[in-house]
């Protein structure tokens, strides 16, 4: 689906509601730039912006409608390490992710009502498609040999918290955004 059009949502969204309630949906769809602010153009932050920001929200508010029918859910919103710390090139998505945790705690507020639960993880430095460009880099390699870890984050990283905040073991949790990122996020003096 196309997460940044609300007809391609409402279709995708329909097609799942036939198998079964929805419970649980993990809002992943991401699209960066590396561009400096002043370099970026209006399309390069509306791009981001609207894949990382706005489409999460669309995806979750088609979502939640069901789930508040059928007595309530997770959702999970990825967000990054980069919400909360500060790189150079990354501006506009670093701004978008800030965002959505920000538009995660408010979902939490207003849908607990409903029986939904809404957190975000925030994962550091994984090799993906958004991330091999700098990665490949020397500044990359840098920043990897700086992590706590000293490595990058496996897919598998994730497989943990994603079952945590999906499943009843949460029940209590909303509006947290947990740190998967080898202790990027960490104040290290």
């Amino acid at each position: 689906m196309d997460v940044c059009a609300s007809a391609s949502i409402a279709e995708a969204v329909a097609v799942c509601n036939d198998m079964g309630p929805l419970t649980a949906l993990v809002n992943n769809a991401g699209a960066s730039s590396e561009l400096s602010l002043a370099a970026s153009s209006e399309e390069d932050w509306d791009k981001v912006h609207n894949t990382n920001l706005k489409g999460a929200w669309l995806v979750a508010r088609e979502v939640s409608l069901g789930m508040a029918q059928s007595g309530g859910g997770s959702i999970v919103n990825i967000s990054s390490a980069l919400a909360s710390a500060v790189q150079k090139g990354t501006g506009p998505y670093a701004a978008a992710k800030a965002g959505l945790e920000h538009l995660t705690r408010s979902m939490a507020v207003e849908w607990a009502r409903y029986g939904i639960r809404v957190n975000a993880i925030a994962p550091g430095y994984y090799r993906t498609d958004l991330a091999a460009g700098f990665l490949d880099t020397e500044a990359g390699q840098r920043l990897v040999k700086a992590l706590p870890q000293r490595r990058l984050g496996k897919p598998e990283d994730l497989d943990g918290v994603i079952r945590l905040l999906c499943s009843d073991a949460s029940s209590y949790m909303t509006g947290a955004v947990i740190p998967v990122d080898g202790g990027m996020s960490l104040a290290i003096v």
